[in-house]
């Protein structure tokens, strides 16, 4: 139906008053333009109007059919099908340069699409083997950060969904295991303060005290963060590259700084010993961030969108390293 009208009103502003010749190249134009607009079913319904002029022009012919290869493309649930047709059009000879150009511009947004999902599908298979080892505080912040990189991304919703439905499942159960080491460490404690009863207490030196509840007001402010930075949203509202790289620059920008600043927090609360043990965890952290942002250069095909891979990469793994000090290490 959609199709129908749309090959009516085309019909309309072409045929009126035009000769044949007129219409076809009205057609054409008519075609070339929605082309540009990503307007693919008006683009096709245009060829063919200009076809029904000119029945024989292989040229427009062969427009059409890439066309409805992109519509195709598109509509596919199947990511690897999809990018195998865009690749198609991308390669052809006879692809239109700005249709192959959209084509390509597609196949790297879903090549980097699948890259994630495999990571996604990779921490789901890894919350099994954490439940099976009943390790539920960190199945509980795997699923934390599913969840997070997850919400609201209409491509991701089966497994913000899987993770949501799980997390709701596991929380009793890491209260359970809280409490049960919660109890057992005031056992130790009791056991402790028995054998020492009767024996001179040597005052310890007192601590700087860190302010109570740096955990709470951290996580707080990481998701103020996210929730701020959706005023950029506007710059991937037309997948312009440029406009997308600066979005995604300034979003590194506000997640470098706040992994600075809990960086700096966690100097204060940490004794000697365990700051040497995440000063090397850091340097681990960031071989694998630069890695990752590495593997998503490669997964994106080194085109266009390449440069903009990478700084989605940094974000995404700064943002969850933010959360992952926060939970694991701040008092």
């Amino acid at each position: 139906m959609k199709k129908l009208i749309l090959t009516i009103g085309i019909t309309l502003l072409v045929v009126a008053g035009c000769s044949n010749n007129d219409a076809f190249d009205k057609a054409k134009k008519q075609g070339d333009l929605a082309l540009e607009n990503k307007e693919y079913d008006r683009a096709v319904a245009s060829f063919e109007l200009a076809l029904k002029e000119k029945k024989d022009d292989r040229e427009i012919r062969l427009k059409m059919n890439q066309t409805n290869k992109m519509i195709e493309a598109l509509q596919e649930s199947n990511i690897d099908r999809a990018i195998s047709l865009l690749r198609e059009i991308e390669n052809g000879s006879v692809s239109p340069v700005i249709l192959a150009k959209q084509a390509k511009e597609k196949r790297e947004v879903l090549a980097n699409q699948k890259g994630e999902e495999e990571k996604y599908k990779q921490m789901l298979a890894k919350v099994e083997e954490l439940k099976n080892e009943q390790k539920f505080a960190d199945v509980k912040n795997q699923l934390n950060v599913i969840i997070r990189e997850t919400k609201g991304k209409e491509q991701f919703k089966v497994y913000y969904q899987n993770a949501n439905e799980q997390i709701t499942q596991i929380v009793p159960r890491t209260i359970d295991v809280d409490k049960t080491k919660d109890e057992k460490s005031k056992e130790e404690k009791v056991k402790e303060e028995n054998k020492n009863e009767g024996k001179p207490k040597v005052e310890e030196p007192k601590k700087e005290r860190v302010i109570a509840g740096e955990r709470e007001k951290y996580i707080s402010k990481l998701n103020s963060i996210e929730e701020s930075l959706k005023k950029f949203d506007y710059l991937y509202e037309n997948g312009i590259t440029t406009e997308m790289k600066e979005g995604e620059g300034r979003r590194y920008e506000a997640w470098d700084a706040a992994l600075n600043e809990i960086y700096a927090v966690l100097k204060k609360q940490l004794s000697t010993g365990e700051m040497n043990t995440l000063r090397e965890k850091q340097r681990e952290w960031i071989t694998y961030r630069d890695q990752k942002a590495e593997a998503a250069w490669n997964e994106s095909g080194q085109g266009t969108l390449s440069g903009l891979a990478i700084i989605s990469s940094k974000v995404n793994s700064t943002k969850e390293r933010c959360y992952q000090l926060v939970e694991q290490y701040m008092k």
